[in-house]
């Protein structure tokens, strides 16, 4: 009897949790798809207007002393409001890793920031607001592609993570002596059934931090997607068109792609768990859905150390990171058990209960992080908690149907 009343209350949580979603899902896909369609009779004319206006006028404004190397970082950030401490952290971290750095500006840059960054960069660009990330990165790209030195390295990133959460990382050394000729930081994965990852349903890389070879670099298909790519002001049509579309085109033309991290990892570590240590992954778990935090609670108040319960926690760890993306809702793990060296600074509910335990991990381990990504951690919680918009709003909250594709604001 107790098993059943066990599976009878998962499966509940279960259908609660997909209707919900499923309900959210498409109220969103029929608002976004009406969105995408009134963009559509006046964003070629920007489109045309933007090209025209890079061709004429160059978005090169700054070009530094620096002689370009032959690893280059396209890194995009928008704050308006100035460059933040972090900033600066991340532009002088490529610096150290020999990476010769086109800084890409969604916004205009004060004089002191320009002054202050021309010594870490090989170029400074600043371009309309237009196209979020995407449209940055194509600009970007473009610029690099089309100057004269060969390139045997790229890295893309943005400033909707922060990046490296400490001065000692060894991360990008880690990517680059990968046998593969595209590697993501992180991938999404929309589902966990390998039978139905097709089509939309098809993991992708994070726009937020990619990084190529040169055999990539000059492969045709590259610079073919980014030539043709459409620029857009729909958050919508631009995880579709250009995240998601880019690692598909990529991977479609047989080029190899990794990832650095996954949900895979906690998938094969919650199975090889047993005992205590199961209990320990589902209290440590992060969800701002009410109906799983209500069902985890009661399962924590029962715990037994027995198989029943065992299978059932692990069931419910599964629902949890099943509805949002695991570096929200496994955060302890992601960060103290696999070194996660970057977080993301989305706003929304769940990545924000995710920062609230890393803050409390992070005092705890001060170590492990850098004090200016911690203080602009603790500013974000303390906006938040008072109902503060932030100075750089340069994120937004994330697409359930894309396993909340980090998408950083207009950009």
């Amino acid at each position: 009897m107790q098993n059943i009343k066990c599976e009878l209350i998962t499966v509940d949580a279960e259908l609660n949790m997909l209707i919900n979603n499923k309900i959210k899902r498409e109220l969103l896909r029929i608002l976004n798809q009406m969105r995408s369609l009134i963009m559509n009779t006046y964003e070629p004319y920007k489109r045309w207007k933007h090209a025209r206006n890079r061709s004429e006028n160059p978005n090169i404004c700054l070009n530094s002393a620096h002689t370009r190397k032959d690893k280059v970082a396209v890194y995009l950030v928008f704050q308006p409001q100035g460059l933040m401490t972090s900033t600066w952290l991340t532009l002088e971290h490529l610096n150290r890793k020999g990476y010769s750095t086109l800084l890409v500006s969604n916004s205009a840059l004060t004089p002191e920031d320009k002054a202050r960054a021309l010594p870490l960069c090989w170029q400074i660009m600043q371009r309309p607001n237009f196209g979020y990330d995407f449209g940055g990165y194509q600009d970007g790209v473009i610029a690099v592609m089309e100057s004269s030195h060969t390139i045997q390295q790229m890295l893309i990133l943005n400033d909707s993570i922060w990046f490296p959460l400490q001065r000692q990382c060894d991360f990008l050394d880690r990517i680059e002596t990968s046998d593969a000729g595209f590697v993501g930081a992180f991938q999404l994965e929309p589902t966990r059934d390998r039978s139905k990852m097709q089509g939309k349903k098809r993991p992708f890389m994070g726009s937020f931090f990619w990084h190529f070879k040169q055999p990539v670099l000059l492969n045709p298909v590259f610079m073919a997607f980014w030539r043709n790519y459409k620029a857009t002001s729909s958050k919508y049509a631009t995880i579709r068109r250009g995240e998601r579309r880019f690692t598909h085109h990529l991977l479609d033309a047989g080029i190899v792609g990794e990832a650095m991290y996954s949900r895979l990892e906690f998938d094969r570590w919650i199975k090889k768990i047993r005992g205590p240590d199961v209990r320990q992954a589902l209290e440590r778990l992060c969800t701002a859905d009410a109906a799983l935090s209500t069902q985890r609670t009661a399962l924590l108040a029962r715990y037994q150390l027995d198989e029943a319960w065992e299978t059932e926690a692990k069931y419910l760890a599964f629902l949890i990171t099943k509805s949002q993306n695991i570096i929200a809702t496994a955060p302890l793990y992601m960060v103290g058990d696999l070194k996660l060296p970057f977080l993301k600074k989305s706003g929304d509910e769940a990545n924000l209960l995710a920062l609230q335990e890393l803050n409390v991990f992070f005092t705890n381990h001060p170590e492990l992080i850098d004090t200016c990504v911690l203080d602009e951690i603790r500013q974000v919680l303390h906006r938040r908690s008072n109902k503060q918009p932030s100075a750089n709003q340069s994120y937004s909250p994330e697409e359930p149907d894309a396993n909340n594709a980090m998408m950083p604001n207009e950009k």
